[in-house]
């Protein structure tokens, strides 16, 4: 599992995928006087910026589950936090923007396929993977994904798998939990109790944003959410989302 630390805001931030983590990065950074020229996350991961980073009292650390309760029991005086997102939500931005992992787990033949006509398309098509994915919804319907994610299952990423087992809820005590669809207000609640505030230019525009509330509609009908929900019955239960079919 992966965490970002704060010291000057004594905030550690559990990574949930799909759920603003990468909006999260950013405003971590802007908080502490940070402005990367490139997106957080891909910042985070590059040697030179981590050391401006740490520099910042920024640090991304990764451990294993079984150290979690070890982990957060040396940073008792910080405050442990993590977004979480309605898995209906979560489901249909993975289709968007993570399809091409479940072809390359699930449905190689459909993989490969996009792969070569997203290299046939010439070097302006290579450098993002949406372009291989928009071939792939061409070949693979909102039906069939859910389909293979049925068949097949959730466990192959973390993307895809349980929003509780991504937080390690059950070995973590967390002191806020956060909803992707009240974002801006539940930050700004996580960074009051933390005795810090938001300036406008701490406001970042949301990274990654993938699908909205016409394509759920567009997307979902009753089977497919009974479908979903089979999946996902933890995360509804435990984080309060309404499961509405």
């Amino acid at each position: 599992m992966h965490v970002v630390k704060s010291d000057k805001l004594r905030l550690i931030y559990v990574t949930n995928p799909k759920a603003a983590s990468s909006s999260i990065f950013k405003l971590m950074l802007a908080l502490s006087g940070v402005q990367p020229n490139m997106p957080a996350r891909k910042a985070l991961r590059r040697d030179s910026f981590k050391a401006i980073a740490r520099d910042a009292g920024v640090s991304r650390i990764k451990f294993s589950r079984k150290r979690a309760r070890r982990f957060q029991k040396r940073h008792a005086n910080y405050t442990f936090f993590t977004f979480v997102r309605d898995p209906y939500s979560r489901c249909v931005s993975n289709y968007y923007n993570k399809l091409n992992r479940v072809a390359k787990e699930y449905s190689r033949n459909d993989y490969y396929f996009a792969k070569a006509m997203q290299i046939a398309s010439g070097p302006a098509a290579w450098s993002s993977h949406l372009r291989g994915i928009a071939f792939l919804k061409k070949r693979i319907s909102f039906e069939d994904y859910v389909r293979l994610l049925r068949e097949h299952g959730i466990d192959f990423s973390h993307h895809f798998g349980l929003q509780r087992t991504a937080i390690s809820y059950n070995d973590l005590k967390f002191d806020f939990i956060g909803k992707v669809e009240s974002f801006d207000y539940d930050i700004d609640v996580l960074l009051g109790n933390a005795g810090a505030a938001r300036t406008n230019d701490d406001k970042p525009t949301r990274e990654n944003v993938s699908s909205g509330k016409q394509d759920m509609n567009d997307l979902l009908t009753d089977d497919l959410k009974r479908a979903i929900y089979a999946m996902y019955q933890p995360d509804f239960e435990t984080f309060g989302y309404d499961r509405s079919f």
